[in-house]
């Protein structure tokens, strides 16, 4: 039996669509808050009406008095009442074990979730509840340890339709496939561990931080539930507390902005559900537990309409999202390469770490405004959809408007329709201009024929054709040089911050300042492409000298100078590229040739051939 259970989860791993394997009990797109309503009729109607559709209970209801059963079922029915699913939280007080007795379980001082012998026990009492759709197996864990591996099992050979073993943390989704748990639930919380960064830093993480885990649960066969941030350490949330217009910081942190942005864009990365931490009440609600109407009421913050707007939306897309993959997306925002570096054998599999491509002729779409991304979510034999997310997004508390926005798709899109209810639009042809809030979304359903042509993960990321030199080219000539149409200059950087602190880091060519560093606010190396103004063209030559100056604290490195120019005819010719590391001294991620104590690299020299 051992052998063939260690063979059915090897195969588990050759099956890349783990998720399918389970058959759920719940179908839905889930929209759950972490700790989100007491076990009140008054708050579950409250999440109920803010468009929840699954609420945790056990340790965070029962708070200090927690491990329950008796309670535990007229929460389970409460939640059956206002139609929410239930995840039932397994964690109990070490001594209190549920069904009185207690298997191998994970270490910790006060409390643990449940062993094997608990879940079985848990099972056999609430399972078959017409409310309950899982079990949170684990919690804040780094690895499927050997409890949570064996309690997966459990779940997985009952019969169907199955509950399903939620684990959340920061667990890499290959350690979870190799375990056939089907769920990746991480943890991403900028706005709580680094909320006096700049909102558009904030939000570019959050973006970077789906686009690498959502991908890996695409090719894997995973759910990707995103957890994301709604509240903050010694949050003013008393009953006294008023948000200003301007005031910064804002009584309830994250903005409004703050909210929709990681909640959209999940779509657009290929989430099936979404999960806000509201620990504690969160920035939504004071916490309670509040028994009445009017003081549950009373007790919400002004961030509680903004998450009922959005889920409402959400919960009305949710189904149509379900079984779909997030093939690729579009971007104008967080410095994607409106000009990207022309040459496609220099960037064979890499993306930005956000991986934004820019819209161009011949792609899907072909323009977009400014600070857009757009998640293209396909699935076979069906026409694709398109989450498009405004990526403005402040500190403060409802200071940006609304603005419109227009996208311009290829030609073959013959119609859109605006998926927004009953409300709900069509529009003839490819351009569609829309009303977006800050950090706020919408769904677009494409039409028009042979369109998964081009919306292909191969289609969205294929390099522009460049011309090259032809065979036997002479080389470079001073009146070639003088009447060049384009320029540009690759570099690789890693840890280059973007806070205002930060920016005083500049490239010099030939003695003139060409521009700042781009910034890719995180410890990994991507591609940056700088391009030239019309009126620095003057300055290359055939050989260039560049140094890069660092005139603040920050520690970063950079690597791949190579300089690219455009000839009047359209071929493009590069320079010999300067490999070596250069990094900033006295830092983790030191490496190669460090700068100077003034902070300069260089010189570098780059010969145009």
């Amino acid at each position: 039996m051992l052998l063939l259970t260690t063979a059915c989860f090897a195969q588990a791993l050759e099956n890349t669509n783990i998720k399918a394997r389970w058959d759920f009990k719940c179908k839905d797109f889930v929209i759950g808050a972490w700790w989100g309503p007491g076990a009140t009729d008054a708050e579950m109607k409250l999440y109920k009406d803010a468009g929840f559709n699954v609420v945790m209970i056990g340790r965070y209801m029962q708070l200090d008095d927690y491990a329950h059963a008796d309670e535990a079922v007229r929460e389970l029915d409460l939640a059956k009442k206002y139609d929410l699913g239930v995840m039932f939280d397994t964690y109990t007080k070490n001594d209190h074990p549920w069904g009185g007795k207690a298997g191998p379980t994970d270490s910790h001082p006060l409390h643990h979730p449940a062993s094997l012998v608990e879940l079985q026990w848990l099972y056999d009492r609430f399972g078959q509840h017409p409310a309950l759709i899982g079990f949170l197996i684990g919690d804040d864990q780094g690895a499927v340890s050997e409890r949570s591996a064996a309690c997966t099992r459990f779940l997985y050979n009952q019969p169907g339709p199955r509950l399903m073993p939620w684990l959340c943390g920061w667990i890499a989704p290959e350690n979870l496939a190799t375990h056939n748990n089907p769920i990746e639930d991480p943890q991403i919380y900028p706005t709580l561990y680094q909320g006096d960064l700049p909102a558009r830093t904030l939000a570019r993480q959050y973006a970077a931080a789906y686009a690498g885990i959502s991908r890996r649960c695409r090719d894997l066969g995973l759910l990707f539930w995103p957890m994301f941030n709604t509240t903050r350490p010694n949050a003013e949330l008393s009953a006294s507390s008023r948000v200003k217009k301007h005031q910064n910081p804002p009584a309830y942190l994250p903005s409004d902005s703050l909210i929709r942005f990681p909640a959209y864009a999940a779509l657009a990365y290929g989430a099936e559900g979404i999960w806000y931490f509201t620990y504690g009440g969160g920035a939504l609600e004071r916490s309670g537990p509040y028994t009445t109407d009017a003081e549950a009421r009373q007790a919400l913050t002004p961030l509680y309409p903004v998450a009922k707007r959005i889920n409402h939306r959400i919960g009305l897309w949710g189904p149509l999202v379900m079984g779909r993959a997030s093939t690729g997306l579009f971007g104008t925002a967080f410095d994607a390469r409106q000009v990207p570096w022309p040459f496609p054998e220099d960037t064979a599999g890499q993306l930005p770490p956000e991986a934004l491509t820019p819209p161009a002729p011949g792609k899907l779409i072909e323009t977009m405004s400014d600070d857009l991304l757009v998640g293209i979510l396909t699935r076979p034999g069906e026409a694709p959809l398109a989450m498009v997310v405004d990526c403005r997004a402040s500190n403060t508390f409802g200071d940006l408007p609304e603005r419109e926005v227009t996208l311009q798709f290829a030609p073959a899109v013959t119609g859109i329709r605006i998926l927004e209810g009953r409300r709900g639009r069509s529009i003839a042809g490819h351009t569609v201009r829309l009303t977006l809030e800050a950090g706020g979304g919408q769904m677009l359903a494409l039409q028009g024929k042979n369109l998964d042509s081009l919306s292909s993960e191969q289609a969205i990321y294929a390099p522009p054709p460049v011309k090259t030199p032809p065979v036997g080219w002479s080389g470079l000539t001073p009146d070639a040089l003088a009447h060049i149409r384009a320029a540009r200059l690759r570099i690789d950087v890693f840890g280059a911050d973007s806070a205002p602190q930060y920016q005083a880091k500049f490239i010099d060519l030939n003695g003139h300042t060409l521009s700042r560093i781009p910034n890719n606010d995180h410890d990994a190396w991507n591609l940056e492409t700088v391009a030239f103004a019309p009126d620095q063209f003057a300055w290359i030559r055939k050989e260039n000298v560049l140094t890069v100056r660092t005139e603040c604290g920050d520690a970063w490195k950079f690597r791949n100078l190579t300089l690219a120019v455009q000839l009047a005819d359209g071929t493009w010719v590069k320079s010999n590229t300067d490999a070596t590391v250069h990094s900033a001294s006295e830092w983790a991620n030191s490496e190669g040739q460090t700068w100077s104590k003034d902070g300069l690299a260089g010189p570098i020299t780059l010969e145009l051939r």
